[in-house]
């Protein structure tokens, strides 16, 4: 399969003229440049940067583009020091890079400047005569009192050929920054999993999110500098990416998701095996989870019998942040993340570090990181281990990392440390009414469950004596206010705790205690369920109070860590490892346990806290790191009205919604740009 893009470039020079005398600075004069055939020669055929000098000369004439120098050069001084940088900005399919250069009162003295152009390690690139606001050449002579300042800036203008689309931001990774600073683009040739649409974002980070996604090194296979062409390929062998693809991106900078039609349509896969028959066995699992249905046909012993479909939910995709697959912890990775109301974005509180940002096709992406006041102390956090990073409170504007409490303004990308908003109280964990008035805490020390109100100076104090929960029993992970906003839920290593809250009179009512450890708990269709490792509880509201109507046990007994809804009546649960991560479908009266037959994407540690609004899930795990994962019904199986015997085959024909990459195949990618002058 083959893609095309093509490149503009263009340049700009302003010069300015400062008095040492007065002080006084002013424009002397703009130049738009020529873009010179000797460019394609610098970045096609030489691959070198075209952007190492800037030239200022005194001759004047007609600027043709088989130029290969100014009409009277006076100097050239090299910009290649990241100090002769003033400014480099990328957007999704441009960018910039601004240089100056600095000519001190005795240079060039007496000299008359009337042209200027930028130059590569070897040629001069683009050629350019200084003029006035109306477009008139004009000249400018240098005398031992001026200090002259002349900035260059060379611009690039990116476009692609559909189907392709921009898949990230051009951050220090994308075709645009590689050929300003290098003179070549990345070769590189990625493909994913992801099977999430393709979206713009304002954060620099590559658009592959799969974290176990393949990455090729194209080859330039053709060159032509008169045409200013070039195309590239790469080859994924036998042995690579032999998974289920879903995007194709080209030089960290675009991408393709398949199936498109354009390009390749759907593939049809003729008579996959999947598996032999056992007398009994009446289920089948397809090796592609991305089919068109109906599919072709089903064969036992290469007859053709009559079958349905069954779908499950399996994690379609398992990503990291943007610091690689997550990390240890330290002070490059936030050991907790949490999501804001604000849409997709998220904080974490790491060692000695808060950071944030926004989930991006799967990825965690960070705008920033700092390190905060603690309370109203100038100080570090130290949160690293799982059991002391509790949850956070969360308002419209603010957020509270516990235990260390560290207020966080997060009401803007820029997020900042403001003051505790904590007045009388000492929280463990807590979670705050929608209205911001008042917060359910667990007490740090006593470890009941309280409630305190904001008062008029912004601070929350306890009001009333009334308490849940039980003394020294404050240690919960999975709390949350229920859909009917009058009960109030708090879970985790002390058990579980329901209480009502009365915002009238003040008062929380314990509902529910139970001192077992739960891992996991949600609500769903009004009802209350809870997961300990192999049991389950449901909590039903009758007369206004939440009362157990269900008990039973489910197929789970190893340690469970957590977990949470993924979807519509979905809860996944995780032991150790995420690898082993099976599903709960919540009934009204039980659970169905689903143990996922298809390997995730990459085997990762167990979810340790988890949430989601449907799409890509924000979970941390017990490593101290941060990732997300996506789940879909998209494991699927052929479902037989008879079983077959142990001597027979069984067989699928069907087209995929995508690249189903075996190792019965190679895939080729090439892709093609084409250079030119232009804005």
């Amino acid at each position: 399969m083959n893609f095309n893009a093509s490149v503009k470039l263009h340049n700009k020079f302003e010069m300015y003229a400062k008095d040492i005398r007065s002080g006084k600075e002013r424009l002397v004069g703009t130049a738009y440049n020529m873009v010179l055939n000797a460019m394609w020669t610098q970045i096609i055929s030489d691959r070198r940067s075209p952007f190492d000098y800037i030239c200022y000369g005194r001759g004047t004439g007609d600027i043709t583009p088989d130029r290969t120098s100014l009409f009277s050069q006076i100097a050239q001084v090299s910009v290649t020091s990241s100090s002769a940088i003033t400014e480099e900005v990328y957007s999704g399919d441009s960018g910039y890079l601004k240089k100056k250069i600095e000519l001190s009162p005795s240079t060039a003295v007496g000299e008359t400047i009337t042209e200027i152009g930028i130059r590569g390690y070897n040629r001069l690139v683009t050629h350019a005569l200084l003029k006035d606001a109306e477009g008139n050449p004009i000249s400018f002579t240098k005398t031992d009192t001026d200090v002259v300042t002349i900035y260059a800036t060379l611009y690039c203008k990116l476009s692609v050929t559909s189907p392709l689309e921009f898949s990230q931001s051009q951050g220090s990774s994308g075709a645009a920054y590689y050929i300003l600073r290098y003179g070549y683009i990345d070769s590189s040739i990625k493909v994913s999993r992801n099977p999430l649409p393709l979206d713009m974002d304002s954060i620099n980070a590559a658009g592959i999110c799969d974290a176990s996604a393949a990455s090729k090194s194209s080859s330039r296979i053709a060159f032509d500098v008169a045409t200013a062409t070039e195309s590239y390929k790469a080859r994924f062998e036998i042995a690579d990416a032999n998974f289920f693809i879903k995007e194709i991106q080209i030089a960290d900078t675009a991408s393709v998701l398949v199936p498109e039609n354009s390009l390749i349509g759907k593939v049809l896969y003729e008579n996959v095996p999947l598996g032999n028959g056992d007398n009994s066995k009446t289920k089948f699992l397809l090796p592609s989870p991305y089919v068109e249905e109906p599919l072709v046909d089903v064969k036992v012993n290469s007859v053709s019998v009559p079958f349905t479909i069954e779908k499950n939910p399996r994690i379609a995709l398992a990503c990291g942040t943007n610091n690689s697959n997550g990390g240890s912890g330290w002070s490059s990775y936030p050991s907790v993340v949490y999501p804001t109301p604000w849409g997709n974005k998220w904080i974490g509180n790491g060692e000695y570090k808060v950071q944030y940002g926004k989930v991006h096709r799967g990825y965690l992406r960070q705008y920033g990181i700092f390190s905060p006041t603690v309370g109203s102390f100038p100080d570090k956090p130290s949160v690293s281990a799982r059991s002391s990073s509790q949850p956070i409170f969360l308002n419209t504007e603010q957020v509270c990392v516990l235990p260390v409490n560290v207020w966080i303004d997060f009401s803007t990308d820029e997020a900042k440390s403001i003051p505790s908003r904590f007045g009388d109280i000492a929280p463990s964990t807590g979670v705050m009414t929608t209205d911001d008035q008042y917060l359910i805490y667990a007490d740090s020390s006593a470890g009941y469950i309280r409630l305190a109100k904001k008062d008029t100076d912004g601070k929350y104090n306890r009001v009333g004596d009334s308490q849940a929960g039980a003394s020294g029993r404050y240690t919960y992970k999975n709390n949350f206010i229920t859909a009917d906003g009058s009960h109030v839920v708090f879970a985790g290593y002390h058990g579980l705790v329901i209480a009502s809250i009365d915002t009238i009179s003040e008062t929380i009512t314990q509902e529910v205690y139970d001192s077992s450890y739960y891992a996991v708990v949600c609500e769903f269709g009004g009802r209350i369920y809870s997961f300990s490792s192999g049991n389950y509880n449901i909590y039903e509201l009758a007369d206004g109070v939440f009362t157990l109507a269900y008990s039973g046990a489910y197929d789970y007994t190893s340690s469970l860590y957590g977990g949470g809804l993924v979807g519509d009546g979905l809860c996944i649960i995780s032991g150790s490892d995420i690898s082993n991560a099976r599903f709960l479908r919540l009934l009204p009266d039980g659970v169905e346990h689903y143990v996922p037959e298809s390997e995730v994407s990459h085997s990762v540690t167990s979810i340790n806290s988890l949430i989601t609004d449907g799409g890509p899930i924000i979970y941390c795990g017990i490593d101290r790191s941060a990732r997300t994962l996506f789940v879909d019904e998209s494991e699927i199986f052929v479902v037989l009205n008879s079983a077959p015997t142990d001597s027979e085959s069984v067989t699928a024909s069907y087209k995929t919604e995508g690249i189903h990459k075996t190792d019965q195949f190679v895939l080729d990618v090439t892709f093609s740009v084409s250079y030119a002058e232009g804005i």
